[in-house]
């Protein structure tokens, strides 16, 4: 004996799970977006805020790790000891939270040329080099990076606080698609 499904009982099933499933969406784009636009915009404000905020505190963190390591002060000026310089570089890059995202470049105070290295570097313009402490946006052919310039000072003994370099800390924000700078570029930050 077969057993006969009604059409009506099967049509209401159908729905009554269409109805749940798209309940369900909604109630979940609620609880992840907000109640209204500007919820949405606001939270996606706050996880961008966090992101940037987590990106430039690295930066410092490596940047003055470097800086204000008594041996960058004295190998920044000294060709012989560009070994020690680099494994000090690398170090600083790797204890950061997201290695793989930053690149870090020490510059000499004499022709502003990199020294040392760590990670996909860019180029810096020079005049961003010998200039204050500063944090920027720029776009390079490995994709748009936030870039952390930090002098590196002598101690009041040494050198009288007299600049011996810079340190370069870069973030990656978006990473250049090949063959990007065939074509225009579009950048977007990947959140969650």
């Amino acid at each position: 004996s077969q057993r006969r499904v009604s059409w009506r009982r099967l049509l209401g099933v159908g729905l009554l799970a269409a109805v749940l499933a798209g309940l369900s969406g909604l109630a979940i784009e609620r609880w992840w977006f907000g109640s209204s636009d500007a919820a949405a915009a606001a939270r996606v404000e706050s996880l961008v805020r966090r992101e940037f905020d987590g990106m430039t505190a690295a930066l410092t963190a490596v940047a003055a790790r470097v800086a204000n390591d008594p041996a960058a002060r004295a190998q920044a000026a000294r060709a012989e000891t560009a070994r020690a310089l680099f494994d000090l570089v690398a170090d600083a890059r790797l204890a950061s939270p997201r290695p793989d995202d930053i690149a870090v470049t020490v510059y000499d105070a004499v022709q502003n040329e990199a020294r040392a290295w760590s990670g996909r570097p860019s180029d810096i313009p020079s005049d961003r080099v010998v200039g204050p402490q500063q944090l920027f946006l720029t776009r390079t052919a490995l994709g748009l990076r936030l870039v952390l310039v930090q002098p590196i000072v002598g101690t009041e003994g040494d050198t009288n606080g007299s600049r011996l370099g810079a340190v370069g800390a870069e973030h990656v924000l978006s990473r250049a698609p090949a063959g990007a700078a065939i074509g225009p570029a579009e950048d977007s930050l990947p959140t969650s």
